[in-house]
């Protein structure tokens, strides 16, 4: 698709001396972690700017220059296939804050929907039981389950 021949780099044997050495590598500019605790404070230590989750929790980061539609599509896409039942689906979006507003109208005409403060609390209250044990009945289900379980009404065709 007209990329450099050498843009995408692959570990053949992973080991935490190897990650380091990438981490502190001059061309790595910044460190999106995940993985277990010990990996992410190894992002933090490495000098570079650095987002760490813990495992479970893949963010998405849709930089200035992408096609933001198309981006937005592909991550819809990846979460939506099996509703989410694996961790390495996209569990939250990093933006930068020059395109913030075009990355949230374009989820809203893809099918998005962004729940307000009282709908967060309602859904959180169903999903997580004693406020910290996964709820194993709504896992995998469609955000309309889900939302009709929680009590509160989304648009037909959310996503």
């Amino acid at each position: 698709a007209g990329a450099p021949e050498d843009i995408i780099g692959c570990i053949s044997i992973p080991t935490i001396g190897a990650t380091n050495e990438l981490m502190k590598s001059k061309e790595v500019a910044i460190i999106i972690a995940t993985g277990g605790p010990g990996m992410v404070k190894a992002a933090y230590s490495s000098g570079k700017p650095a987002l760490g989750v813990g495992a479970g929790n893949s963010p998405a980061y849709i930089e200035r220059s992408a096609n933001v539609e198309k981006a937005v599509r592909n991550i819809i896409a990846s979460k939506t296939f099996d509703n989410g039942t694996i961790c390495a689906s996209e569990q939250s979006i990093i933006c930068e804050e020059c395109n913030h507003n075009l990355v949230v109208e374009e989820f809203k005409k893809q099918g998005g929907y962004f729940m307000t403060t009282e709908e967060t609390n309602k859904v959180c209250a169903l999903l997580f039981k004693n406020g910290h044990n996964m709820n194993a009945k709504f896992v995998g289900r469609s955000p309309q389950v889900i939302a009709k379980a929680a009590g509160i009404s989304i648009p037909e065709g959310t996503k």
